[in-house]
């Protein structure tokens, strides 16, 4: 009978040995599995504080890089002038270790934040807008390092942030109230000749276009129809739009001017454009003086975080010179005065506006 009772309580001891066991090793799972959950979140928050701390870095690179451009592009010692290019993470000449540019360190806050290597093009093949906009125009030179005279431009464009095409609305160069099921804008293209001397000879080398999209092959268009045509300064074009990719393009010919000033609106929807070129040679242009491409790689840590914007290197489209004096949908009465004294003024008299 004893021997009995021994081995139920020794089974009784190892049952409760087995459960203690048990809970111990599944309190240690729970506390083992909120660790790592504990250390992932610390690690998320970091990788997130680190990611913003790289991007502020990159955003440095990006500012020097502009900053030691327009700084030193024009200097009058050749040893000191900054290079139309930087196509390696090596520092440019005089550049202290570690250090990109000349008289700037790469540091930025701390030692772990830096921007390690940054590229620019001050002559990029292309011209690209993200966001040409309804309410606000671009204004960009348009020139090639080179020299030779624009031949050829090519004008893309398109929707920004859109996946689906559908052009079965777009109604060619009719201006309807409102442009539906036709995904693209109209492109309001100007081209000033800066070579005019008068007001009357601006008005004629001045040319403008309104393109709209169109689903159909590319055309190409002359420069002169909107210089001499008969539907001079404010041609209406199409442009060829594709639905596979919703990218709609034109091609203006004959230019053969050595500088432009680009004066570029978007119609019903604002536009993503992209503005690439030929020069009298047959070669791509390369243009000067409007963007400047720069590549930039933020450093935090073991973070790595790179940029690739567009800055341009002319005070045309900060905001300097105002879209409009005056816009409304009433009649205006426009009394000018010429300058200088000694002529005429004109007045508008047969204009009701101005009674």
């Amino acid at each position: 009978m004893q021997k009995k009772e021994t081995i139920i309580k020794n089974q009784k001891g190892i049952a409760s040995m087995v459960i203690v066991i048990l809970i111990m090793t599944l309190l240690s799972l729970i506390v083992i599995s909120m660790t790592k959950n504990a250390n992932r979140e610390q690690r998320q928050a970091l990788d997130r504080q680190l990611n913003s701390q790289a991007f502020y870095a990159a955003e440095s690179g990006v500012n020097d890089a502009k900053d030691y451009y327009t700084k030193y592009a024009n200097d009058p010692v050749a040893a000191n002038r900054a290079p139309e290019s930087k196509t390696n993470c090596n520092g440019i000449t005089g550049a202290e270790t570690g250090n990109q540019f000349p008289g700037y360190s790469s540091i930025v806050g701390q030692d772990v934040n830096s921007y390690s290597c940054v590229l620019y093009d001050a002559t990029p093949d292309s011209i690209i807008f993200s966001d040409v906009g309804v309410d606000s125009s671009v204004l960009m030179p348009l020139e090639d390092d080179s020299s030779n005279p624009i031949s050829t431009l090519t004008f893309t464009w398109k929707v920004p942030n859109n996946t689906a095409y559908d052009f079965s609305g777009c109604t060619g160069t009719n201006f309807p109230p409102s442009l539906d099921n036709c995904d693209a804008g109209v492109l309001r293209i100007e081209l000033i000749d800066p070579t005019a001397t008068t007001r009357d000879d601006l008005i004629k080398k001045d040319f403008v276009a309104f393109v709209s999209p169109r689903q159909a092959a590319i055309p190409t268009k002359h420069y002169t129809d909107g210089i001499t045509g008969p539907s001079k300064q404010g041609v209406k074009w199409t442009g060829g739009c594709s639905a596979a990719s919703g990218i709609c393009t034109i091609k203006i010919d004959n230019i053969n001017r050595s500088k432009l000033l680009l004066h570029l609106r978007s119609v019903y929807k604002n536009n993503e454009v992209e503005i690439t070129g030929v020069n009298s040679a047959g070669d791509p242009i390369s243009f000067k003086g409007g963007q400047m491409m720069i590549d930039s790689t933020g450093r935090a840590n073991d973070i790595l975080k790179r940029l690739q914007v567009r800055i341009p290197l002319n005070q045309y489209g900060n905001g300097v010179y105002p879209e409009f004096s005056i816009q409304t949908s009433d009649a205006i009465c426009k009394l000018l005065q010429i300058i200088p004294s000694g002529f005429a003024d004109a007045q508008s008299t047969s204009d009701p506006a101005c009674n």
